[in-house]
């Protein structure tokens, strides 16, 4: 609280005195402290008295009176004038804030790198009504979700192209920076036009959902003049565009987009279609059947054959749209010398604000005939080229997204983040999300009732899976999206060795197990269109079994005779972030402050979890022998209980326990520890002398890759382990510490402490380390994964089936087809028939139809 900066509010108000009470008086119960908060209230020249109730119920408010109504951006201008905060919040008046809304949006902008935008709820909070922004290329705006019902799924958003402009923070700073609202606007697309000027000047744009306030939707609007909102919208997209592209993206963009503006304009027109004038036509139209003479086509005399029948050709003209086309062409001049203003203040290019677009080619008009001359304008002037959209990832998770976590969910959530520069990354995770990241969306589900999942997954370009996802929610695999499957955890082995005590033990359900889990490996073989793996050694190995399956095959091969296009290496990676400073932000955990270690202690990190197939034992009886030279020797174990509560500890952590204490040494020499957070783990790292860890020789041993040996490689830290797998030869052969034989004690005893007495040793270990852990950085390794996702592509294979599931369903939804056709016949106007597609009930049968649709596709395709 002391270091929040002083912050203004600024609310726009006209003719809304009754509005303005329930939001003044969530203000009045705000968390922020009151000598740093200003609330500014600018009044549009209403008649309704609103000055007079301020100053007599709200007195601490600060009142701009307008004798004029100068709309919402002229209203927000003469009230940023005035306003005195570092940090300007704006809110609608027709809004109401959670005590803590100031509060979280001032924190999530302060920094002046970033505009942080509320979430916007109905009035009831039931309903959504802001939670991301996206625009098409043509600069028309969209609140995605808007109207939707508020579920685990849509409750956490993150990315937006732009904030929603009644409600978010940003700094006086940065907003003067970018110009702040246009005057000229009036309303409508304002924050769209300012989201993206803020972009161009180098900020970043997120919603910051745990800052939530209340809306009463369209109050000030439905007051205004029919046909108003209409014009401003199509005018104000027109004049953003013109300001904000780049010279090049303009110039490719702004012919289309007048093109387009000039369809809708006809589409909407109502023609006579049996006016007599049309039948001079009838020669080059379809639409005419009549077949004039030339002397009626050319009529003689001064008076057009037109005006002497009295026909009337038009019925109808969206005067509105025409009228906004015409504001534009008469203001080109003075926008011009805007544009000029803006383009000379950009921090960025193109490439770095296109791509958020989010919708770049989504359809404006309903009509039919429009979404084909649409689609014909981006191909021909390959328009995809020029935006380069992010594609939409759907990571989905097994593990909680939360503070303790396994190495499934840290690879998920870090997987995210890394590709979050290229893709729009949803996280979905069972339950409520225990962490919150600015770079993605982190969503949860309920895995007894997944329809938010499915909801996630059939707005998602490509889905990420690994375990049992396919099998546990078998949706994911019926939508026409490519599915890359996460073999890095070889989950069949390590079940052949966490059960081989129960062969001896005679077990008739063994079998059966073993199957099953088979059963789900190969259902991913069979269902994914793009592999991941943690090695060359694993991909030899899924290379056999994809073979064996199958999906090794001519077309496969023929699409890349490499395979890297069906199956590539993407290790566990380390954070791009120093390890020092993450280290240093942390306060001391192991040496002098936690009972039995010494200030000057040595500690040995066993990082992450005790499992079967590992061999925590042996490394205990080491210690144990080794103590009887070095007293100061302590090992830690830093995780024995797993954060995901349906996991059953396993027998290793048993077995671990109970040898350290059959040697005396627990507590003493051998630490148990609960579980380390993962934002933590930096300081246990920190304040270790070696890493530590030990297997069995095994199948798994050498197919594994130990995810704790990334973190001694982030955090420098010279390892001793047992031989046999990846990460065993690269202790050797570069030097990172020392190796030996697999369930030697006296060798691991001896070779700790050979390392820990040669100081040499251990410098140029921590020095190879720093080198070798640059190149497994997360934002490199996941390489791979960015070239698929800037060309999602069914698997080659694969893509033979999509093709009779969409053919057969370019042959579908008669039913839907034929009440259009008789609609319309009826005389009902295509425009009133996709009115109707948006009301609630309509969407969800559609929604129901598509379903059905595809699912009988998929069969007919198999």
């Amino acid at each position: 609280i002391a270091d929040l900066p002083p912050a203004s509010v600024v609310i726009v108000s006209w003719n809304g005195q009754g509005h303005l009470e329930p939001c003044l008086a969530s203000l009045a119960a705000s968390d922020y402290p009151a000598d740093r908060l200003e609330i500014v209230v600018v009044d549009n020249g209403s008649t309704d008295r609103t000055v007079d109730w301020i100053a007599r119920t709200h007195p601490t408010a600060r009142v701009v009176p307008l004798t004029t109504n100068q709309g919402f951006t002229g209203g927000n201008a003469a009230g940023v004038a005035v306003a005195t905060g570092d940090v300007l919040v704006f809110f609608n008046n027709d809004m109401r804030v959670e005590p803590d809304a100031v509060r979280r949006l001032v924190v999530a902008a302060a920094d002046g790198t970033t505009c942080a935008a509320a979430r916007v709820l109905s009035w009831d909070g039931r309903a959504i009504d802001f939670l991301r922004g996206t625009i098409s290329f043509e600069a028309r705006g969209f609140q995605d979700y808007y109207g939707e019902p508020v579920t685990l799924d849509r409750s956490r958003a993150t990315d937006t192209f732009f904030p929603n402009g009644g409600a978010f923070a940003v700094t006086r700073e940065a907003y003067q920076r970018a110009g702040g609202f246009d005057d000229a606007f009036f309303a409508y697309y304002d924050d769209v036009d300012l989201g993206w000027r803020l972009r161009l000047v180098g900020l970043d744009m997120r919603v910051e959902d745990t800052a939530v306030v209340y809306h009463r939707h369209g109050a000030t609007s439905r007051t205004q003049p029919a046909g108003q909102k209409r014009f401003l919208m199509e005018r104000n997209a027109l004049w953003t565009l013109i300001k904000n592209y780049g010279e090049a993206t303009l110039r490719r963009t702004l012919g289309p987009v007048l093109l387009l503006a000039t369809r809708r304009l006809l589409d909407e027109a109502r023609i006579d279609e049996r006016a007599a004038v049309l039948a001079r036509f009838a020669p080059f139209s379809r639409r005419v059947s009549a077949a004039p003479t030339f002397d009626a086509l050319y009529p003689t005399g001064g008076e057009s054959a037109t005006a002497r029948s009295g026909d009337r050709l038009l019925l109808g003209l969206p005067a509105e749209s025409l009228a906004a086309i015409g504001a534009v062409i008469e203001t080109l001049s003075d926008t011009a010398v805007t544009r000029r203003t803006i383009q000379a203040a950009r921090r960025v290019g193109e490439r770095d604000v296109l791509p958020h677009f989010g919708r770049a080619f989504e359809g404006i008009s309903s009509f039919a005939s429009y979404r084909p001359i649409q689609e014909a304008l981006i191909a021909a002037l390959d328009l995809p080229r020029v935006f380069t959209p992010r594609s939409r990832l759907l990571i989905v998770s097994h593990e909680a997204i939360a503070t303790n976590m396994s190495g499934p969910a840290v690879r998920f959530l870090e997987i995210g983040r890394a590709l979050s520069k290229v893709a729009r990354v949803t996280l979905a995770m069972p339950g409520v999300p225990g962490l919150r990241d600015a770079r993605i969306t982190i969503a949860g589900f309920d895995p007894a009732h997944p329809a938010s999942l499915r909801r996630l997954a059939e707005d998602a370009d490509v889905i990420f899976v690994q375990g049992f996802a396919l099998v546990q929610y078998p949706f994911l695999a019926a939508l026409l999206v490519p599915i890359v499957v996460d073999l890095y955890c070889p989950f069949t082995i390590e079940h052949l060795e966490q059960t081989r005590g129960r062969v001896a033990a005679g077990d008739p359900a063994l079998n059966a197990d073993a199957a099953g889990f088979l059963g789900v490996l190969n259902a991913q073989i069979d269902q994914g269109d793009f592999f991941i793996c943690a090695s060359e050694v694993q991909r030899d190995f899924w290379i056999g079994a994809l073979h064996s399956r199958g999906r090794i095959n001519p077309r496969t091969y023929a699409d890349d005779p490499t395979l890297r296009r069906l199956i590539d290496v993407v290790p566990f990676g380390l954070p791009d972030e120093d390890f020092d400073a993450a280290a240093a932000a942390l306060p001391p955990v192991l040496k002098g402050v936690r009972p039995g270690i010494g200030a000057t202690d040595t500690v040995l990190l066993w990082g992450g979890s005790l499992l079967d197939w590992q061999d925590p034992v042996t490394l205990i009886e080491a210690v144990a022998a080794l103590a009887l030279r070095r007293p100061d020797v302590k090992l830690v174990f830093m995780g024995t209980k797993h954060p995901n509560p349906l996991v059953k500890p396993m027998r290793a952590v048993a077995a671990s326990r109970e040898r350290a204490a059959a040697l005396g040494i627990v507590d003493r020499h051998v630490f148990f520890n609960d579980w380390v957070p993962y934002t933590e783990r930096a300081r246990y790292l920190a304040e270790a002398d070696l890493g530590v860890s030990t297997h069995r020789e095994h199948l798994e041993t050498h197919f594994a890759f130990r995810t704790r040996m990334l973190d001694y490689l982030w955090a420098r830290l010279p390892i001793v382990c047992t031989d046999g797998d990846v990460f065993a030869r690269l202790v050797r052969s570069e030097g990172f510490g020392a190796t030996v034989p697999p369930g030697d004690a006296a060798a691991l005893a001896d070779a700790i402490d050979r390392l820990l007495g040669d100081v040499a040793a251990r410098a140029s270990a921590r020095a190879a380390l720093g080198r070798f852990g640059r190149e497994l950085q997360w934002s490199r390794v996941v390489a791979p994964l960015v070239r698929f996702l800037d060309a999602p592509a069914i698997a080659a294979d694969h893509a033979v089936g999509l093709a009779r599931v969409r053919a057969d369903l370019q042959g579908g939804y008669r039913l839907s087809k034929w009440l259009k056709r008789t609609a319309l016949r009826a005389g009902v106007t295509e425009r009133r028939v996709e009115q109707l597609k948006r009301l609630g009930v309509v969407r969800g049968l559609m929604i129901i139809r598509n379903r059905v649709a595809l699912a009988r596709a998929m069969r007919r395709s198999r």
